[in-house]
């Protein structure tokens, strides 16, 4: 039987976004389509008040019970990641946070963004999320529910990808001058 826990709300500190899934769900290990972000936290962030509603959440759902293994899925510090991408991270804590439903997206201005390329990895973001906690088929923990993103400061992305103006600005650099054109022969 599925217990069900209504959870507690609350908004994030700023993060840099990881693996964005915000404008369309998807499928992940045969289980339901998801929307999901990966949020990630630097070392000085304070995250205080996530860790005590987190812990809070499995206190009365598990009857005062609370074990490391409940948030291993969703909450680990980035030296508990195995991937070359990680180097630099090691001391960010990264949640991830999902939704059957679409989340929320706007900018600053609280202008709605429609443009999935706004929502890039690295870019600095905040959300709206909920915690809850879950005992479903032996699968027993606290997860993060994903109700709204405020996409805010543009950074580096972390896919290396360029934007179109950047490859297309009139940056001399990539232009070939008249002594170079031997190297068309």
């Amino acid at each position: 039987m599925t217990k069900k826990f209504k959870g507690y709300k609350l908004m994030t500190p700023k993060f840099r976004v990881s693996f964005p899934k915000l404008f369309k769900a998807e499928e992940y290990g045969g289980s339901e389509p998801k929307y999901s972000v990966n949020m990630m936290f630097p070392p000085d962030t304070d995250l205080k008040e996530l860790k005590t509603k987190a812990k809070k959440a499995a206190k009365e759902f598990f009857k005062g019970k609370v074990k490391k293994s409940y948030f291993e899925y969703t909450w680990r510090k980035g030296s508990e990641i195995e991937a070359e991408w990680i180097e630099g991270f090691e001391d960010w804590t990264f949640i991830r946070a999902k939704s059957t439903y679409k989340p929320g997206i706007v900018d600053e201005d609280l202008e709605e963004i429609i443009d999935p390329s706004e929502a890039y990895p690295g870019r600095w973001a905040r959300a709206t999320i909920s915690l809850f906690s879950y005992d479903k088929a032996g699968s027993k923990g606290v997860g993060v529910f994903l109700e709204n993103i405020q996409l805010l400061d543009h950074d580096d992305r972390f896919d290396g990808r360029s934007s179109a103006s950047s490859d297309f600005s009139d940056d001399d650099e990539n232009d070939l001058d008249d002594d170079d054109d031997d190297m068309l022969e």
